[in-house]
């Protein structure tokens, strides 16, 4: 027999959190602060699934809906419309279990179809109406409509959860053949956020370049790093100091090769050589604090020094005096 199910509007504050929760509550997680912002225009439109309270009468346990009472209380929400369904412990971690698995993401290909739906079915509507109809904001809601420009290639990564979000946006910019390249998609699955935004505009920069001259863009991007003048200059000294004069070796070797390395090292990331100059910099920071504290420990002798001359001094002139006096 099915159990009775009973809906009845009671104060937030008689809902009580279950020991038997199946996650906490993540209110650090961008979802949640998705549902925050639909609560707050929307309100709670999906019922919390309770029961009557083990432990305090007119009280109740929840049984699915934990973020939804945070999201209402971070809105001022006092009363809510609740589901209320008399359950075992056993029957309330069965129903736990099934409501969070029955929750299947939606893919970015299923969300942007619906979002896209939408904006194209309500053109008189603004970017700005439609990120606050959906509780999102202006930004997040171009982003997503980025991912349009996708190919398909590109966007099973992203349903498959091997391309994050905001690689895809970035990756949504480039030229539609760019984005079905090897190295391109590779670059989007591995290279960290900021990195990848700085490579995608050097392709597109290098694909306009390409246009240019009425051929299609080859070979790889060097990504461009600001550097300190400085460092080009004392890197690029460096490598003709030591290759002036030399001769191509076997391996071809010479000046060129060390004024092209050191260009290479200033357009694009060069660990070893910005460990070593680390390192330097701490190694001068250290003599120079210790020179100082020598500088600090001299001055002091000196001063010691000098006043207990000055001490020495005083005290033979008061025995003299002592003694002329007698």
């Amino acid at each position: 027999m099915v159990a009775a199910v009973e809906y009845k509007e009671v104060l937030v504050s008689d809902l009580e959190i279950s020991e038997r929760k199946i996650r906490e509550i993540y209110d650090k997680d961008k979802d949640f602060e998705a549902l925050v912002r639909s609560v707050g225009v929307k309100g709670v439109e999906q019922d919390i699934l309770c029961r009557p309270s083990r432990i305090t009468d007119g009280k109740y346990e929840i049984a699915d809906g934990n973020h939804r009472k945070e999201a209402a209380i971070r809105n001022g929400i006092t009363k809510l419309t609740i589901k209320i369904k008399d359950m075992s412990d056993e029957e309330m971690m069965v129903i736990q279990q099934i409501c969070n698995t029955h929750r299947i993401k939606t893919s970015s290909k299923d969300e942007l179809e619906h979002l896209k739906g939408f904006v194209f079915t309500h053109e008189d509507m603004t970017h700005q109406e439609v990120a606050d109809l959906f509780c999102m904001d202006v930004q997040t809601l171009t982003k997503k409509l980025k991912i349009a420009h996708l190919t398909p290639k590109a966007l099973s990564l992203v349903n498959k959860g091997k391309i994050k979000p905001t690689h895809a946006y970035s990756l949504a910019t480039l030229p539609k053949e760019e984005q079905e390249k090897d190295e391109n998609l590779h670059n989007a699955m591995t290279m960290p956020a900021d990195k990848f935004v700085q490579y995608c505009i050097a392709v597109r920069k290098a694909c306009q370049a390409a246009a240019k001259e009425g051929k299609e863009r080859e070979g790889p991007v060097i990504v461009m790093v600001c550097r300190k003048k400085e460092e080009l200059q004392t890197r690029l000294t460096y490598e003709l100091k030591q290759l002036d004069g030399m001769h191509p070796d076997d391996t071809g070797y010479n000046t060129l090769g060390g004024v092209i390395d050191a260009l290479q090292w200033t357009l694009s990331i060069d660990p070893d050589s910005l460990a070593l100059k680390e390192q330097e910099k701490a190694a001068r920071k250290k003599a120079s604090e210790e020179t100082r504290l020598i500088k600090k420990t001299e001055l002091a002798d000196k001063a010691l020094a000098e006043y207990k001359a000055n001490k020495s001094s005083t005290t033979a002139s008061a025995d003299v005096e002592e003694v002329a006096g007698v």
